[in-house]
């Protein structure tokens, strides 16, 4: 199990590193970051992130707004444990 957190960690910091990328002014960083979402929604834990940068009051501000941002576009019945944590 312990090795689960880890890669959950893991892609925690690659979604922290994807959202920095897109905020970055060189279009060819913020392109490459943009394909990087793409593959990293499609994690179970995509969602969890996203609420849990949104809510750090520790984070980079640039970031918590950017993973608002992110996870307001999207349906939150596209992450169920992120639509039951929050609504029960």
């Amino acid at each position: 199990m312990a090795g689960a957190g880890l890669v959950a960690q893991g892609l925690k910091e690659a979604l922290v590193e994807t959202l920095t990328g897109i905020l970055c002014p060189v279009q060819g960083v913020r392109a490459a970051a943009e394909e990087q979402v793409k593959v990293l929604e499609v994690t179970e834990e995509f969602g969890v992130h996203l609420a849990e940068l949104t809510v750090d009051p520790q984070g980079v501000l640039a970031i918590r707004q950017g993973s608002d941002v992110h996870s307001a576009v999207r349906r939150p019945e596209s992450y169920p444990r992120v639509s039951s944590t929050l609504l029960y």
